[in-house]
């Protein structure tokens, strides 16, 4: 038997936001069952009625991975697994648009007993709305609305098979796990009950409650409270989700969008009495370095950072796990920085750098975040990937990464290159590229359209090239790249020998704090500018995020 991509019709017939149902039945023997597993968009899988795994979307449409489970304890003799699977359709920051599509095999050790093919039973589900396409954010996607009260009664068929152009990568991570309910205290307002999860929890929504009457519910989540209530709509941001309750006993578990916050406010027209709401909490299991110190509050301090650094890792690390869950290379550097020295495995770091890998442009630069179907790039993150290749190889001495990553850096290295001008140095770049560093006056220079664009070249930029090139050089055992001209072309064209500094840009002769620490860091100034530096005398002051350099 071979798997097989399939769907429900044509997938150029399908629209956007759309949920299936893919039902199979395999009998199995005594020995470990596995199911490997990929789609696009967002999975669950239920053995016997039972949750055996979940996943979003972490991949590219050329590049698809498999998660792979052990449900050897879900298995009788005759089985039934079925898939809800939803298609977004959608580029954002945290998917790219592709073929929808489910392909699965179940192994009995090593012997394949199931796949997905046409003899796979598909329908719509009906319980979700689709086609509703309302956004949460544009960086993190799609909402839902779920109705508890429909029966979902529609028939099954046969799937199509389908084309879907990709390769097939087993998932160089582990699976996530969904944890226990957490305490919960209940306020009953007006209108509405305010749950409070005392801490910030990523996961699942998980609804037990009694209803009086069919009726829909409309279940907000947030970090804080503005004037007693969770702030719901922010520009145009909607923190919100929906469940159309039936009259009764109602028990639900989302495994389809991870949802984030301290509170949730459920807003009903009929008063619920309810068992348990809150999110379930979904984590990627690490094994922490534990660390005590003698101060009660560093070791709160310390113990409050890993547990938000936590928070933010699940298919790859996340800017933070509520309003974006996106992954970035330069703040997922300080990420890793820390997960070398909070946990003992390294296998997080790695398979988020590979990842980032396969997103490269044709023009040599990376993407803004990793998969992102919404894209403007930020050069000077580009820059920060092989800062972070370079570190993780210092760190953990694996240095077969490199061959798997070194074309993605080549290509950036090269484009760079093509960048630097006639004085030597790297010009500033133009839309739609973004060129930021970090948010101060000196560090956003924003995406400015094609007819404003004037051609600079910023300290940072070129200080920050030689820094990262210089790391990378010294985890490579052969080819080393020249840094040598660019430092020499820095000094000639942005040095204010008066002052003893360095200016913003050539044409910017504003002093900054970063562009001058990465002067120093690079060897090209002296004991004076680095007791500048240190003070930030006379010196726009750097942002906390670039308080490290």
């Amino acid at each position: 038997m071979t798997a097989q991509w399939i769907w429900l019709g044509q997938t150029n017939e399908i629209q956007k936001d759309v949920y299936l149902d893919f039902e199979k039945k395999f009998d199995a023997k005594k020995g470990k069952i596995k199911l490997r597993v990929s789609c696009d968009s967002i999975f669950c899988a239920y053995v016997n009625g039972k949750l055996a795994g979940f996943s979003a979307c972490a991949d590219y449409p050329q590049y698809k991975c498999i998660d792979e489970y052990d449900i050897t304890s879900l298995c009788k003799i005759n089985n039934t697994i079925v898939f809800t699977v939803w298609y977004l359709g959608e580029d954002s920051q945290t998917y790219v648009t592709a073929d929808a599509g489910l392909w699965f095999e179940i192994y009995q050790d090593d012997k394949v007993i199931a796949v997905s093919d046409r003899d796979t039973l598909v329908r719509k589900n009906l319980n979700f709305k689709n086609g509703y396409c309302k956004n949460i954010t544009y960086q993190l996607g799609y909402s839902y609305y779920y109705d508890n009260t429909a029966l979902n009664e529609e028939k099954w068929s046969n799937s199509q098979v389908i084309e879907k152009h990709c390769t097939l990568v087993e998932r160089p991570q582990k699976t996530l796990v969904l944890g226990d309910r957490i305490p919960i205290i209940t306020e009953l307002k007006e209108d509405h009950l305010l749950i409070d999860m005392q801490q910030e929890t990523c996961g699942h929504l998980d609804l037990q409650f009694n209803s009086p009457c069919d009726q829909e519910l409309l279940i907000t989540f947030g970090e804080h409270l503005g004037e007693g209530k969770v702030s719901r709509i922010i520009g145009a941001r909607d923190f919100s989700v929906e469940f159309k309750a039936k009259k009764g006993e109602n028990v639900w578990l989302c495994p389809l969008r991870r949802i984030a916050g301290r509170y949730l406010e459920v807003y009903f027209k009929e008063n619920i009495k309810i068992n348990y709401i809150g999110i379930r909490p979904v984590d990627y299991p690490v094994e922490k370095v534990e660390k005590k110190f003698s101060s009660d509050i560093v070791q709160k301090i310390y113990d409050t950072s890993v547990r938000t650094l936590q928070l933010c890792m699940h298919e790859h690390y996340e800017d933070c796990p509520w309003r974006e869950q996106a992954l970035y290379n330069f703040d997922s550097r300080n990420q890793m920085l820390c997960g070398y020295l909070a946990f003992k495995t390294y296998e997080f770091q790695r398979s988020n750098l590979v990842l980032m890998s396969k997103g490269i442009r044709p023009d040599g630069m990376l993407p803004m975040c990793f998969p992102a179907g919404i894209d403007f790039p930020i050069p000077f993150f580009t820059l920060s990937y092989i800062l972070q290749v370079s570190e993780y190889v210092e760190f953990t001495k694996d240095y077969a990464i490199l061959q798997e990553v070194e074309d993605a850096i080549e290509k950036i290295i090269k484009a760079f290159d093509k960048r630097k001008d006639d004085n030597g140095l790297i010009a500033n770049f133009p839309h739609p590229y973004w060129n930021f560093y970090e948010w101060t006056e000196l560090g956003n220079e924003g995406r400015k359209p094609p007819d404003q664009y004037v051609k600079d070249y910023p300290l940072v930029l070129n200080c920050y090239y030689v820094y990262v090139i210089e790391k990378y050089n010294a985890i490579l055992k052969d080819k080393k790249f020249d840094t040598a001209p660019l430092k020499k072309a820095i000094v000639d064209n942005l040095y204010v020998k008066d002052k003893n500094v360095y200016k913003n840009s050539y044409n910017d002769e504003r002093v900054g704090q970063l562009g001058n620490a990465l002067a120093v860091l690079i060897g090209i100034g002296n004991d004076q500018l680095l007791s500048k530096v240190a003070t930030s005398s006379g010196m726009v002051k750097s942002s906390l995020s670039m308080s490290f350099f």
